[in-house]
C-alpha cells in the first residue's frame, strides 16, 4: 500500500500548534487537520478549520483551496452520518455551489466532478434534498469525473457510494459496490505519490465503507481487517476504533454513526 497517498496524521499536531500560535494554517495542514477532526467526529473543529481556510491567502492555488472548502463541507455533512450536524442540507448545497462555480472556470477538473457526485449522492438521503430526482445529476457528475480523472482511486469510491445510495431499481447493488471499492484499493496501491498538496482523500473512506459493508453481511473477520486498515492510516481514528470495539463485543453492538 502506498503510504504516500494515505492520510498523514502526524502533521495534525503541527497544524493545531500553528492555530494556537495564531499562525495561519497552510493548505496541507488544513487538509490534515480536517481529516483528523472528521475521524474524531468533531464538528466544531471542522468548522473552525473551514473558517480559517476560507479566510486564508490562497493565491498560489485558489482552485485547489476552493476544492478543499467543498470537501470540508462534504465532510461536515457526514459527521455522525449527518444525524448530529446542524444544517446538513446547507452544507451539501454549499459543497455543490463551490464546485459548480469552480467547474464553470475549469470544466476539466475531474476530481471536482467526482467530489460533486459524492456530494449529490449524499444529498439523496439527507431527507429533503429532492429524493431520487437527484440521481441523474449525480450520475452525470460521476460520469464526467470518471472520464476526466482517469485512474483516480476516488472514481471507484464515488461509484461505490452511488451504488450504495440508490435503490436496486436504479442500479443500486452492494456486490457491485464491493467490486468498486476493491478497484479503488487497487488504484491507491498502484498510484504514485502526488507532489505538493495532493487531492488524496479517500483511502480511509474506502476501508471504512468496506468494513461497514462486511459488517452488514455479518462477515466479522473481513470487517475487522478493514477497520484495522483505517487505524493503520489514521491511528487516532475514533470512528474506526468504535467500530472495531463494537464489532468485537459478543454479540456485536449495533452499527451506528456511519452509513453505507
Amino acid at each position: 500500500m502506498n503510504r504516500g497517498i494515505g492520510v498523514v496524521v502526524l502533521g495534525v499536531v503541527l497544524a493545531w500548534a500553528a492555530v494556537r500560535a495564531d499562525a495561519p494554517l497552510s493548505l496541507e495542514e488544513s487538509i490534515q487537520a480536517a481529516n483528523a477532526a472528521w475521524h474524531e467526529q468533531d464538528e466544531a473543529a471542522l468548522r473552525g478549520i473551514r473558517t480559517e481556510l476560507a479566510a486564508g491567502d490562497r493565491e498560489q492555488d485558489p482552485a485547489l483551496a476552493a476544492y478543499y472548502l467543498a470537501w470540508i463541507d462534504y465532510r461536515l455533512a457526514t459527521v455522525n452520518a449527518g444525524a448530529g450536524v446542524s444544517g446538513t442540507r446547507s452544507l451539501l448545497e454549499s459543497c455543490e455551489r463551490i464546485l459548480v462555480e469552480q467547474l464553470a472556470e475549469d470544466e476539466n477538473f475531474g476530481e471536482a466532478w467526482l467530489l460533486l457526485a459524492a456530494c449529490r449522492w449524499e444529498g439523496l438521503i439527507a431527507g429533503d434534498m429532492g429524493a431520487w430526482s437527484g440521481v441523474p445529476q449525480a450520475l452525470s457528475a460521476e460520469s464526467r469525473g470518471m472520464r476526466l480523472a482517469g485512474e483516480s482511486p476516488r472514481a471507484p469510491l464515488v461509484d461505490a457510494i452511488g451504488l450504495l445510495r440508490r435503490p436496486e431499481s436504479l442500479g443500486g447493488n452492494s456486490a457491485h459496490a464491493e467490486q468498486a471499492l476493491q478497484e479503488g484499493l487497487r488504484r491507491f496501491a498502484a498510484a504514485p505519490a502526488e507532489g505538493g498538496v495532493p487531492v488524496n482523500w479517500g483511502l480511509d473512506d474506502l476501508w471504512l465503507r468496506l468494513g461497514d459493508l462486511y459488517w452488514a453481511r455479518a462477515d466479522r473477520l473481513r470487517a475487522r481487517d478493514a477497520y484495522e486498515q483505517v487505524l493503520l492510516l489514521v491511528p487516532d481514528s475514533r470512528i474506526a476504533r468504535q467500530r472495531l470495539d463494537a464489532l468485537q463485543s459478543d454479540p456485536p453492538a449495533p452499527m451506528a454513526g456511519f452509513r453505507l
